[in-house]
């Protein structure tokens, strides 16, 4: 059985357009791998992003295995605004339904857990790699417009309108986007890709001597932003 969601859509619209909720217990990338759940087309690979906009411009560097259940993405980020620069390097760690975030400046991470994969998934009743994600897009007013080829692979070229947005997604990977939702153009496209190769275990560690805090589930994180803004009306 092959379960899938598509990366290229944001966590916030998923959150948005699905709603979670908080399982008993979260599972592992091995124990949703058992189960037939799947991310990617790939069972491993690395590639690597180039995101760019008139303030911004990041460098990700993406490794997974387990088909996208087990993932760490490290990045550099370099923000300018006027005479203003800021450089920042952080690492994103996903392990199954547990994400870890680590900002390597400061040697400090978090822990968060959430179910939204696999309830999208099933929400969705899809039991094809790429239905799942091709659904979601559909229900955000996504609309196939064709098919183009990145670095060689060829992709299905996504696009909504409502959010200036288009995504160019290959075996459930967004190689390319462009968007201009909110006055802002940005591009993301990726530079190097590499198929199925052995990911060294160290990849998927956080660094030596960096704590990591509890933050919770995704619910325990919107509850507290839905709170504060309560507060703030009040």
């Amino acid at each position: 059985m092959k379960r899938v969601i598509s990366p290229s859509v944001s966590l916030f619209l998923l959150v948005t357009v699905v709603g979670v909720s908080q399982s008993e217990a979260q599972k592992t990338s091995s124990q949703l791998l058992q189960e037939g759940y799947k991310r990617y087309g790939l069972e491993s690979g690395i590639f690597e992003l180039l995101t760019e906009s008139s303030m911004m411009k990041s460098t990700e560097i993406i490794h997974f295995d387990r088909w996208g259940l087990r993932e760490t993405k490290e990045r550099t980020t370099e923000i300018k605004a006027g005479t203003f620069t800021q450089n920042q390097h952080s690492m994103e760690l996903l392990d199954g339904e547990t994400t870890v975030t680590v900002d390597l400046d400061s040697k400090r991470g978090s822990r968060i857990t959430n179910n939204l994969m696999t309830t999208i998934i099933d929400r969705t009743s899809s039991r094809d790699m790429e239905e799942a994600g091709q659904k979601i897009l559909k229900s955000m007013g996504g609309k196939r417009v064709g098919e183009e080829s990145v670095l060689g692979k060829s992709c299905q070229v996504w696009e909504i309108q409502s959010l200036k947005t288009k995504t160019w997604v290959w075996k459930n990977i967004g190689l390319k986007s462009e968007s201009g939702f909110g006055g802002m153009t940005t591009k993301i496209t990726a530079v190097r890709v590499e198929e199925n190769v052995k990911i060294p275990e160290e990849k998927f560690r956080v660094p030596e001597g960096i704590p990591i805090t509890e933050s919770g589930s995704i619910p325990d994180v919107l509850k507290g932003i839905k709170d504060k803004q309560k507060a703030k009306g009040k």
